[in-house]
């Protein structure tokens, strides 16, 4: 309003100067018509500019009080509560470790040898003793006949020489010398030996034949396998990994200050996808982590698990810290200026 008044002010002035300005004219030398029809013609076009600003003046304003006022924030709804002053405060300090199996065993073959079977599949569940894969034992089992073979020629001739050596020691002194029965003796001791060394290489040959088969040394599951049937394989070669699911461990890295408040064979609680897991400390490592600067502690997990080795377990360790101060919720602090957090305070209690 004071811009529009501004502006009616200037062609009110505007116009009385021209009017003015022609009457002196007039007055003092007589009218000169060409002149004030120039001051006219100046002072209409001065109103009609300040009349166009007046106008636009004018429809700005008329926008300004048309457009919707902007409607005021609604209050905020707090809750409030008073803080009462502590002489000290416990510390919840989690600590992660992993999953494990009690027992992890690469299975292989202890001979070299092609193979000619798999039995199991990744994921696969075995019992102590299934068989996992077998080599080829043609060759073996050639040896092992021909040794059988062996054996029998040999367990013969040691039943030759047990006769011999009796007939011998039956005949009277007179009729055989003492040279005769040495040799029947010895002959048949010869004997014996020789079926020994041949039954001890066919046991040998069963020992081979038996390590031919690939067993699994306790129950568990198949994580992984290697090696497909054909293949011929080293001795020591991986053939497939076996984990024991029956017993699972949890292996959690503690801080030396931690690991020294606790004692083997104590439960414990973890917490594993935030539910509680029963545990039982089954040992404590004696060395210190160089990388991370913590104590291995190996827990055994009691309370019924998926089969989830390698997933992420804690422990959680609480202290009391002496140190005075007040304690809130965390939605109570609201995010100040420079990285600094306020507490909203009531001047009073409101009725």
């Amino acid at each position: 309003q004071k811009i529009v008044d501004a502006v009616n002010t200037s062609i009110y002035v505007a116009l009385l100067t021209v009017s003015t300005a022609g009457s002196e004219r007039a007055i003092g030398g007589g009218m000169n018509t060409k002149r004030i029809f120039g001051w006219a013609a100046r002072a209409a076009v001065a109103a009609a500019a300040l009349g166009g600003t007046g106008v636009a003046v004018g429809a700005l304003q008329q926008r300004a009080a048309e457009a919707p006022k902007a409607a005021l924030a609604a209050p905020l709804a707090v809750q409030a509560f008073t803080v009462l002053r502590q002489d000290a405060y416990t510390e919840t300090r989690a600590f992660a470790g992993r999953l494990e199996p009690a027992r992890a065993t690469t299975l292989a073959f202890e001979l070299p040898g092609r193979v000619v079977d798999v039995l199991v599949e990744e994921g696969d569940t075995v019992r102590a003793g299934e068989v996992v894969a077998r080599l080829d034992t043609d060759t073996l089992q050639n040896r092992h006949a021909r040794l059988s073979a062996v054996r029998d020629a040999q367990a013969a001739s040691v039943e030759l020489a047990k006769l011999t050596e009796e007939r011998q020691d039956g005949l009277t002194d007179r009729a055989v010398s003492a040279q005769r029965r040495d040799e029947a003796r010895l002959g048949r001791v010869a004997a014996e030996a020789q079926l020994a060394e041949t039954e001890a290489s066919l046991a040998g040959v069963e020992i081979d034949l038996e390590k031919s088969l690939l067993r699994a040394p306790y129950d568990g599951e198949i994580a992984a396998r290697h090696i497909d049937e054909g293949a011929f394989v080293a001795g020591g070669a991986p053939v497939a990994d076996l984990l024991e699911t029956e017993a699972p461990r949890a292996r959690i890295g503690l801080s030396p200050d931690v690991a020294a408040t606790l004692e083997p064979g104590t439960r414990h609680r973890l917490v594993y996808a935030g539910a509680e897991l029963s545990a039982r400390l089954a040992a404590l490592r004696p060395d210190l982590d160089t990388a991370s600067r913590t104590v291995a502690a190996l827990f055994e997990i009691e309370s019924p698990l998926p089969r989830a080795f390698g997933d992420v377990v804690a422990f959680e360790a609480e202290r009391r810290i002496a140190r005075p101060g007040y304690w809130l919720p965390l939605d109570a602090l609201v995010e100040g200026s420079r990285g600094l957090w306020s507490v909203y305070v009531l001047d009073g209690i409101p009725d």
